[in-house]
């Protein structure tokens, strides 16, 4: 398997969600499909997620909709954007029936996913997927 190891370190998605259970399940996605050269990080205060991006520069970000205390996507997605961050963002969201969705990825997002549809297989496919897309 190559390895993504950036600068000496793990490949690092970062999930930036209010549940933050979601990252001992997506390490546990990735070890059950064999990414032991990925890690997923996460932060519940979108401050600091900010402050994570800028410093560690994550390859992909999961970008909860409702992160408290914002209505939805749209403005945190913005401020990434404004950061400077170019990678893949995955918006996710428990339900993605609302119309707003449909403008995610007009606003800079990669793609949407509902939480609950994401298998260890699904997630492996995602990250590899947009992983070669981005480190080549």
């Amino acid at each position: 398997m190559s390895q993504r190891y950036i600068g000496g370190e793990m490949a690092t998605v970062l999930i930036v969600d209010d549940d933050l259970v979601l990252c001992d399940l997506y390490n546990a996605y990735f070890e059950a499909e064999g990414l032991t050269d990925w890690y997923a990080q996460g932060e519940s205060d979108f401050e600091r997620a900010l402050e994570v991006i800028a410093t560690d520069k994550p390859e992909i970000i999961f970008l909860d909709n409702r992160l408290p205390p914002y209505d939805d996507f749209t403005e945190p997605l913005q401020k990434i954007i404004d950061i400077g961050f170019t990678g893949p963002v995955v918006v996710q969201s428990a339900c993605i029936d609302d119309d707003i969705f449909n403008q995610a990825v007009e606003r800079g997002a990669t793609m949407v996913q509902e939480k609950w549809q994401v298998s260890s297989s699904s997630l492996a496919e995602t990250v590899r997927r947009l992983s070669s897309q981005t480190l080549g």
